[in-house]
């Protein structure tokens, strides 16, 4: 039989939870001891997906899952893998999230575990970040805008409620998988504080150093405005231009998608959730 790893770590984002920063800072740290590290940088492009390799659509054989799996582990114990796309898109149609949140995402999930299982392999620790819902929603509507289409912030807002960002529901629908072995969630604003755990959960290793700064730009609200009025005067979608031409600064702020009363209704909806899946029986709530 060939040779599995020990471990197997999913990390699946969440989109926007600073997922980007985490797997460059540790492929930036380099061989990790017993460690293989499969992120974005390794898992995009025709054939290359964990979909593709594994076969998850088509049904791999115990022999060829071994194969893939042993392929992607190079003979370490721990087999890391992390790509926020293998839950799904982050947006689909014209400017709308897909409610309920991540909906193929079960199914994923329980079809990878289904093939480590077939090949022989070891049940599956899966990990996410999640995020208060009106920063969440914020930044998601920076990535709908570098789409073919400008989408005017009050109609993004109108299609994309706050209540239907439920990280709740979202963790108990990945909680039924079976052949899970734990689940761990973070919240993207303790990301800093949390990082070293974060980094113990999925590598075994505490000491990989943060990159400084950030992975992503964001967008400013200047940018923002040069982008709507590029669309009011009939012109070809400018994002890119203008993320560059208006960078976050003292003068320049990032956009504010939401007024004052919606980002209260959203931080306490997100104090609740955050609350329930801390006392959730099953998951492990890292928290500042």
């Amino acid at each position: 039989m060939t040779s599995l790893p020990d471990r197997i770590v999913l990390h699946i984002g969440a989109h926007k939870t600073a997922s980007t920063h985490l797997q460059k800072s540790i492929e930036s740290a380099g061989a990790l001891s017993g460690v293989a590290f499969c992120g974005p940088q390794v898992l995009r492009g025709p054939g290359r997906s964990v979909k593709d390799r594994l076969r998850l659509t088509k049904g791999a054989t115990a022999e060829e899952a071994q194969a893939a799996l042993a392929e992607m582990a190079t003979g370490q114990a721990r087999l890391v893998i992390s790509d926020e796309n293998f839950a799904g898109g982050l947006r689909t149609g014209w400017g709308r999230i897909p409610m309920p949140l991540y909906p193929n995402a079960p199914d994923r999930v329980a079809a990878f575990c289904a093939t480590v299982a077939r090949a022989g392999g070891p049940d599956v620790d899966l990990c996410l970040a999640i995020r208060d819902p009106a920063m969440f929603l914020t930044s998601a509507y920076s990535q709908v805008l570098h789409g073919k289409r400008v989408v005017l912030p009050e109609k993004y807002i109108a299609k994309n409620p706050i209540s239907g960002v439920d990280w709740v529901d979202y963790v108990r629908r990945l909680q039924a998988v079976s052949g899970l072995r734990s689940l761990t969630v973070w919240r993207q604003e303790d990301y800093g504080q949390v990082f070293a755990r974060v980094c113990e959960t999925l590598v075994g290793d505490a000491s990989v150093t943060a990159l400084p700064g950030r992975s992503q730009q964001r967008m400013s609200a200047k940018a923002l405005e040069a982008v709507l009025q590029a669309k009011a005067d009939g012109l070809p979608n400018m994002v890119a231009e203008a993320v560059r031409r208006f960078p976050i600064s003292k003068e320049l702020p990032a956009f504010t998608l939401f007024d004052a009363a919606a980002r209260e209704q959203s931080a306490a909806l997100y104090e609740a959730q955050c609350a329930a899946l801390a006392e959730t029986p099953g998951v492990t709530f890292l928290s500042a």
